[in-house]
């Protein structure tokens, strides 16, 4: 199953609207924990990729010189890690 950041918001608000359980109240703050956890730790590889000065491995289009985007980095794992 594939989430997204969007999807989590709404839920975190349905799990805040019934806040008898204290179940709902754990689970909808641990949603937010985790989800501003994952943004911080995209920025953190981001700033990492900017710091790469040589890294060129084609076999695995790891970093791709030419252009950045392209790279194996930023066209699956930083989506992945953002939810995309």
């Amino acid at each position: 199953m594939h989430t997204y950041p969007e999807m989590n918001k709404k839920i975190v608000g349905l799990l805040k609207i019934d806040n008898s359980s204290p179940v709902n109240a754990y689970a909808a703050e641990r949603i937010q924990e985790l989800e501003a956890q994952n943004q911080e730790l995209v920025k953190k590889l981001e700033r990492a990729l900017d710091h790469i000065t040589y890294f060129n491995a084609p076999e695995f289009d790891l970093v791709n010189e030419a252009d950045p985007n392209l790279s194996y980095f930023h066209r699956f794992v930083i989506p992945k890690a953002a939810g995309e």
